[in-house]
């Protein structure tokens, strides 16, 4: 099956902690399904935390660089996205109107490869950063 004319975000995706650089434990699983377009995207996490905590982390935003509801985080409780380029997406994440989180998403040229960088941030202080890899799970035949 074609995935010609697809965008290069959408997809599901699965972290691969031998490839990632986290200041943070590793988690034991997380999963990103993201549904893009050139003016939107729908992106779901499933995160199992290194102490077999679960989040369930949902964003539906447009790419106009306003504040868009965040249910299931405990860092933020809205994101802004932008799309600088049909591979790049950035966002900024903010609690009770603090910025607390930004991030890059970033797909290979290839589409079968997804960079997130992110830093967390205490007020002006960077508390967590990381680069994590994740790779395109590609449908099954059966």
């Amino acid at each position: 099956m074609s995935t010609s004319g697809q965008d290069p975000f959408t997809g599901t995706w699965v972290f691969n902690a031998l490839r990632s650089a986290l200041s943070t434990p590793m988690p034991q699983s997380w999963v990103l399904q993201i549904m893009a377009s050139e003016s939107d995207v729908s992106h779901r996490e499933e995160i199992i935390a290194s102490d077999g905590s679960e989040l369930s982390v949902v964003l539906h935003a447009t790419f106009d660089g306003e504040d868009h509801a965040v249910s299931g985080s405990p860092l933020m409780d809205t994101m802004a996205c932008t799309r600088p380029a049909p591979n790049l997406i950035a966002g900024t994440g903010k609690k009770s109107g603090a910025i607390t989180l930004t991030d890059t998403l970033t797909t290979s040229p290839d589409g079968d490869l997804l960079t997130l960088t992110y830093s967390v941030f205490d007020g002006n202080q960077v508390i967590a950063k990381g680069t994590g890899i994740f790779e395109r799970r590609r449908a099954e035949s059966q």
